[in-house]
C-alpha cells in the first residue's frame, strides 16, 4: 500500500502535468479528479466543469496508487529521471 501525503501527491501531480481538484460531498470519502495539463486552459477546469479529466479517484489510497501508475508511465514513456525517490512509497 502506498505510504504518501496529500501534499506528496500533489507535487507528484504537478510534476507529471496533471492538476488534481477534489470534492468532499460530505459522506466521508473526497473525490479527487485528475486533469491533463496540456489541454487549454486546463486553469479553468474545475471538478464539475472538465472536458479533459483522465481519471477521478475515491480517496487519498486510490488516488496515490493511479498516480504514481501514471507517473510510472509517463517516465517510461519520456525516458525521464525517476520521478519519485526510492522509498517514498511502499508498493
Amino acid at each position: 500500500m502506498p505510504d504518501m501525503r496529500k501534499r506528496d501527491m500533489l507535487a507528484l501531480a504537478e510534476r507529471v502535468g496533471v492538476k488534481v481538484v477534489t470534492w468532499s460531498p460530505g459522506d466521508g470519502m473526497t473525490r479527487y479528479r485528475f486533469i491533463d495539463t496540456r489541454s487549454e486552459p486546463y486553469w479553468d477546469q474545475t471538478y464539475f466543469g472538465t472536458s479533459h479529466s483522465l481519471y477521478t479517484a475515491l480517496g487519498l489510497r486510490e488516488a496515490t496508487i493511479w498516480l504514481l501508475g501514471y507517473a510510472a508511465g509517463v517516465q517510461r514513456k519520456y525516458k525521464r529521471e525517476p520521478l519519485i525517490e526510492e522509498g517514498t512509497a511502499d508498493a
